[in-house]
């Protein structure tokens, strides 16, 4: 049988008994997954739940596979529609302790593959996951890992990093993931075609917001979306749309006259404040709005007009030299000033008006 074959035959059993007696349950795995990956009770290389003790409390492991008398990585065998959770990754670890053994395999909704490195805190644990998936390149991976005759420590815990590092990347950019960013993405993008104004005008009228995808029977898969909804935009959490701006300034009384001032949220690494506003803001009264959601703060800036020369600020690219291309530095020593330039504008500071 190929590696796909055997992973394969793995994925049937895995699905087609998802609530099974426990004792079937493990009394398959102890029988069928040494087969799989050539393992042999005669030649010694299998140990049913074997009676270990660490800090003396006794640790029973489904199965310890082994080559040559050496201990080569831990079985825990768990019900099929349970998750990894922290008892279960607990246990696994006391299991790998136990037996002084750095690699393990978790069955249960999944294949967990651990890698243990004694000379780190239990915190740092890496472990990937595989899905019981037909022909799941990683499930076919963890075949040829696994056998006894291509065995390899070094190899299982290069994948499993790699894969515990690519989950992980993963949570973190849904943790990024938020309206202000997609607005400030947004206006990047259109802004190289269009005036400030005009995209400032055109999202005035749209709701973007960042939500889980729920969990369906007919799509269970966990994904995220991106809605625009066509109304008045609502306040968000930790978000201030450009109308809720100005009418967090009317409400502390400081009128801005529509068409006169520029709004600007800050970069997702919370360093910049970019806009790209019409050249001819510097002949007028001019308002400046910095909206720092990471701490609920909105900058406000008067610019009297005049005060700024064009050769002050820097244009943006040559199909669009009548659009400023304002970049704020965001300083927590208060000191607020365009990057390349260095253009500071302290000196119009309003008020900070938190939200």
């Amino acid at each position: 049988m190929t590696a796909e074959e055997k992973w394969n035959m793995m994925v049937r059993y895995h699905s087609g008994n998802r609530k099974p007696a426990k004792w079937r349950m493990q009394n398959f795995w102890e029988a069928t997954l040494p087969l799989i990956l050539d393992y042999s009770p005669s030649r010694g290389d299998v140990d049913v739940k074997p009676n270990l003790t660490v800090a003396r409390k006794i640790i029973i492991p489904s199965i310890i596979i082994k080559a040559g008398g050496k201990g080569l990585f831990v079985v825990e065998i768990k019900r099929h529609n349970k998750p990894l959770d922290k008892g279960r990754q607990a246990q696994m670890l006391d299991c790998l302790k136990a037996s002084q053994i750095s690699t393990g395999v978790l069955i249960c909704s999944k294949l967990y593959l651990f890698a243990y490195d004694y000379t780190k805190s239990d915190d740092e644990l890496n472990v990937a996951e595989i899905e019981f998936r037909q022909s799941n390149p990683d499930g076919i991976r963890f075949v040829e890992m696994f056998s006894r005759n291509t065995f390899d420590e070094a190899d299982i815990k290069a994948f499993v990093s790699k894969r515990h590092e690519f989950k992980r990347n993963i949570e973190q950019i849904k943790t990024e993931l938020n309206a202000d960013l997609a607005i400030t993405l947004f206006r990047d993008h259109f802004t190289k075609n269009y005036g400030s104004a005009e995209f400032d005008q055109a999202i005035e009228e749209l709701n973007i917001e960042i939500t889980p995808r729920q969990k369906t029977k007919e799509k269970p898969v966990s994904t995220r979306k991106l809605t625009h909804i066509l109304s008045k935009p609502a306040h968000r959490q930790g978000s201030l749309s450009k109308s809720g701006a100005l009418d967090l300034c009317n409400k502390n009384g400081i009128p801005i006259i529509d068409g006169q001032d520029t709004y600007a949220s800050v970069s997702s690494d919370l360093k910049l404040f970019s806009a790209n506003p019409n050249i001819n803001r510097l002949k007028n009264d001019w308002v400046i709005l910095l909206n720092d959601h990471s701490k609920k703060k909105l900058h406000v800036f008067r610019v009297p007009a005049n005060e700024i020369s064009e050769n002050e600020v820097k244009r943006h690219a040559d199909k669009q030299r009548h659009l400023m291309d304002l970049r704020i530095s965001n300083m927590d020593d208060g000191l607020f000033e365009t990057i390349p330039s260095g253009l500071r504008f302290e000196k119009w500071f309003v008020k900070t008006i938190d939200y």
